[in-house]
Parts: C-alpha cells; sequence; structure tokens
C-alpha cells in the first residue's frame, strides 16, 4: 500500500512538471501564423475611436495590455519601457486598454507615466479573448511574425523587468 502511495505521487509530480512545461511552451507558440493570428489584423481603436490596425514592418512589438485603473504599483514599474524604446527604435510599442470606456483617461494615465508609444483601445476585447488575459496589467512581446514571444505580468521586480524586456527584445 505504502509503494502504492509512492508511486502515485511520483506520478502525480511527474505529471505536473511536464504540464507546467508544456502551458509554458504553449504559451511561448501557441500563437502563429499558421494558427490565423495576426496582431496586425485586428481592429483596435485609437484614442478619437477610429479603427486603428498595428502596422506592419516592425522587428517586433511590445503591448502593454491593461485595464483602466492601471494598477499604480506596476504603472511605476514602466520607466524601463522609455528607455527601451529609445535603445529599440525598430519595435513597436502599443499600450491597449482593455476596456471599452475610458479612452482619455487611460491615454493621461500613461502619458503621466511616460510610456512610449500608441494608445489604443480593444473595445470588443479581441486579444483578451484570444490570449485568455486577466484584468491584471501585462506586457506581450511579439516577434516581426505576430508570434507571442513572451507574457510577463507587471508584478515582477524593476530590475528583473529591465533584463527580461532586453532578453525578449532579442528573441524578437
Amino acid at each position: 500500500m505504502k509503494e502504492k502511495k509512492k508511486a502515485l505521487l511520483l506520478v502525480t509530480v511527474a505529471a505536473v512538471a511536464i504540464l507546467g512545461y508544456a502551458y509554458e511552451h504553449q504559451i511561448r507558440v501557441f500563437f502563429s501564423r499558421s494558427s490565423g493570428f495576426d496582431l496586425t489584423r485586428i481592429g483596435f481603436h485609437d484614442m478619437a475611436g477610429r479603427t486603428y490596425q498595428i502596422p506592419e514592418g516592425y522587428r517586433g512589438y511590445v503591448v502593454f495590455y491593461s485595464d483602466l485603473s492601471g494598477c499604480t504599483s506596476c504603472l511605476r514599474r514602466l520607466g524601463p519601457l522609455k528607455r527601451f524604446s529609445e535603445v529599440y527604435e525598430e519595435v513597436g510599442m502599443f499600450s491597449i486598454l482593455n476596456d471599452d470606456t475610458g479612452a482619455h483617461g487611460f491615454a493621461e494615465l500613461m502619458t503621466s507615466y511616460d510610456v512610449p508609444g500608441e494608445y489604443l483601445q480593444d473595445k470588443l476585447g479581441q486579444l483578451k479573448n484570444r490570449l485568455h488575459l486577466g484584468e491584471h496589467p501585462l506586457l506581450l512581446f511579439f516577434n516581426r511574425d505576430q508570434k507571442l514571444i513572451a507574457i510577463l505580468p507587471l508584478d515582477v521586480e524593476y530590475e528583473d523587468l529591465r533584463k527580461l524586456l532586453h532578453q525578449y527584445a532579442n528573441e524578437m
């Protein structure tokens, strides 16, 4: 009986480890051109309410995705993005509100934290629904083919955020 419990525990631990690895790997490769996901084909809206499509031709894309509340402790961590946008000029920077209201408040909030790039709105929640994203602010990294490289929650430490920004930029 004791050996059965030990074997069951070993199988459970192995299954959790395998599923954890598979989930992380799946997050990185889930959306590819073959799956039909194309970041540039999603119709976002600019702050004036006009339809906006993310232009092609960037080396990569960094998307800050948040609701209007925008967790102020997370927003304070966005300081490295300004320097990042200066170093990696060929990377498109976009801040996207995952709500259908409050576009002007979002733009003002992003401006007050000096977040670079275009400010957009995902009124229909297309990106949120396709990636099954929560409400907490996230940084999404896509390469030139709009393949998702990484999803980075903003509750990481400031120094780790800087390192990860450069790591993912090199993967683009």
